[in-house]
């Protein structure tokens, strides 16, 4: 497992005693991972940082790149006689790390393709901060934004981005 930090590879963690990584079609992804609370993995696994599967890296124009990116969320240290000491590293998908972070400001009514009205609600609340620079996001950009089927007719007041993607996806058919 890869361990990320600004997108870029800071360790590897070889040994782990249980893996769980769900990557989710319309829902959210989560992981957790059960370590030897080695110094090294202590030291290596902080809040925030990022994990990838092996499996899930590759090599293209000469760069590493990272896909089903976990992020550590939550770090729990314990000790029993039949792991000895572990550190229990449970996470959710980069993906929805970012997006859970912004709240859709006021009420939306949302009518149209469900592509171009995901891309627009996503440019305003984190690529343009809708005015406000704190919610604006730095280096977020889109990948390859499918053109989705399907037409959507909602209202959204206070809503997080990640429930809006899962939602809108749902409808029309289309995970993460």
């Amino acid at each position: 497992i890869y361990v990320i930090e600004n997108f870029q590879k800071i360790g590897l963690i070889e040994t782990f005693r249980s893996i769980i990584w769900n990557n989710q079609f319309y829902s959210v992804g989560d992981m957790q991972l059960v370590i030897p609370a080695t110094k090294e993995y202590i030291e290596l696994c902080e809040y925030g940082r990022m994990l990838c599967r092996e499996q899930d890296v590759s090599v293209e124009n000469g760069k590493l790149v990272f896909r089903n990116v976990m992020v550590i969320q939550e770090i729990i240290y314990r000790e029993n006689d039949d792991e000895g000491a572990v550190i229990q590293l449970i996470g959710r998908s980069l993906k929805s790390y970012i997006l859970h972070k912004r709240v859709v400001q006021g009420i939306t009514q949302m009518t149209g393709k469900a592509d171009e009205l995901l891309k627009q609600v996503i440019h305003d609340n984190c690529m343009t901060g809708g005015g406000q620079i704190d919610r604006f996001i730095p280096g977020l950009r889109f990948g390859v934004f499918p053109s989705l089927e399907g037409n959507v007719d909602i209202q959204i007041e206070g809503e997080a981005l990640d429930d809006l993607c899962e939602k809108v996806g749902k409808d029309v058919g289309f995970g993460w």
